[in-house]
């Protein structure tokens, strides 16, 4: 597959809606890499790069001199957690590393390989080098791409690549910024919901408490309003609208704290706020049916309430 491989291959990938810079890699053995000749060093992954674009922008180099479009025969540039290892002098040194006896002129460190991290244990040279120190393991391309194409470029560059073998290629893409936020959106507004319904259980329980007490405390009132001629629906149509009123004031002022809440968000993160025209009726109803169900208990009991109860009030 290396013989086939083409400098026009890599532009056409490169032309490929979506792609910013790609790298052509081998990945081989393991092999020990000293620092002097004759002794024993570290061992090491050694990686072949592609001479077209090994100035990629995929991992950051730190190169000895100025930057070079290809790596010669002799050249190696080698994994800042390798470089360490081998207690490799400083750049300005001109060091060399020993590969099978034979020495190669570090031209640079990698600091940063995106997330090929494992190649900042290994050593990277020309992979016709790298191919000649052993069978390569696996070959890859590396590709970075603009926000949101991953998807788009993982279905068209192995037909670019090679047409007659994208059964045996393998794309790893990460995953389409779209389903993942449907995804965090729905989790969000399960946590939401379920927060809701605690909030609304609260309310209804707290406010058919504080019915039920009130009924308590007025039955004298009640009782009265019995003896000169109410009726017990009179008075549940009574508790029944006290409830419902106060259940349409909490739901006014949570719809419009939650409005200016949203407000204050998108102001501060420079957001455009959008907004649900029916946040407002949607919480005042919520409000009013939440006032209806607090106020069953308290309707149950204004039925026991009886009109000789004005004479003890």
């Amino acid at each position: 597959m290396l013989n086939s491989w083409r400098q026009s291959t890599w532009k056409k990938i490169n032309s490929v809606p979506g792609v910013d810079s790609s790298l052509f890699f081998t990945e081989g053995d393991d092999t020990e890499v000293a620092t002097r000749p004759g002794e024993k060093g570290q061992r090491a992954r050694i990686y072949g790069f592609d001479d077209i674009d090994v100035d990629s922008s995929l991992f950051t180099v730190q190169w000895v001199g100025a930057k070079l479009a290809h790596l010669a025969d002799n050249q190696i540039l080698i994994g800042q957690n390798a470089a360490e290892k081998l207690e490799l002098g400083p750049l300005s040194a001109d060091p060399n590393v020993w590969i099978n006896g034979v020495p190669y002129e570090v031209v640079g460190i990698i600091k940063d390989a995106g997330i090929r991290a494992e190649m900042l244990a290994g050593v990277g040279l020309n992979y016709r080098v790298a191919r000649q120190l052993g069978e390569p393991v696996s070959l890859g391309l590396e590709i970075k791409v603009a926000p949101g194409a991953a998807q788009q470029v993982a279905k068209a560059v192995p037909l670019t690549w090679d047409p007659t073998q994208v059964d045996a290629m393998s794309v790893d893409a990460p995953p389409d910024p779209r389903g993942l936020r449907d995804q965090i959106e729905g989790s969000l507004q399960a946590v939401l919901l379920t927060l809701t319904g605690v909030s609304v259980l609260v309310a209804v329980l707290s406010l058919s408490s504080a019915m039920s007490g009130a009924v308590h405390e007025r039955q004298g009132e009640l009782a009265l309003r019995r003896a000169i001629g109410g009726r017990k629906r009179h008075l549940r149509v009574l508790l029944a609208l006290e409830s419902m009123f106060i259940g349409f004031i909490g739901g006014l002022f949570g719809a419009l704290v939650a409005v200016l809440a949203i407000l204050v968000v998108t102001v501060v993160q420079r957001w455009q706020p959008v907004m649900d025209p029916w946040a407002l009726p949607i919480g005042m109803l919520a409000g009013l049916l939440t006032g209806l169900l607090g106020s069953l208990a308290a309707l149950r009991r204004v039925a026991a309430v009886q009109p000789a109860q004005a004479l003890r009030g």
